[in-house]
């Protein structure tokens, strides 16, 4: 695993975690999705997409 790799490894587990905490539903999306669905890595990946209910985000102000 190379150093961006970690990184964004370590970007999904802080979104995901503060998600949780608000009690916000949310997808892992693109290529980190379909590598977290088969429980491998299979590419450096360019981005980290996340899919959030629209009605989740009628108060942006949750996530702060």
């Amino acid at each position: 695993m190379n150093e961006r790799t970690g990184a964004q490894l370590r970007v999904i587990k802080t979104v995901t975690n503060v998600l949780r905490a608000v009690d916000i539903s949310a997808w892992l999306f693109g290529g980190w999705g379909l590598d977290a669905r088969i429980g491998r890595i299979t590419r450096d990946h360019g981005d980290i997409e996340f899919w959030l209910e629209r009605v989740a985000l009628s108060d942006p102000r949750q996530c702060s």
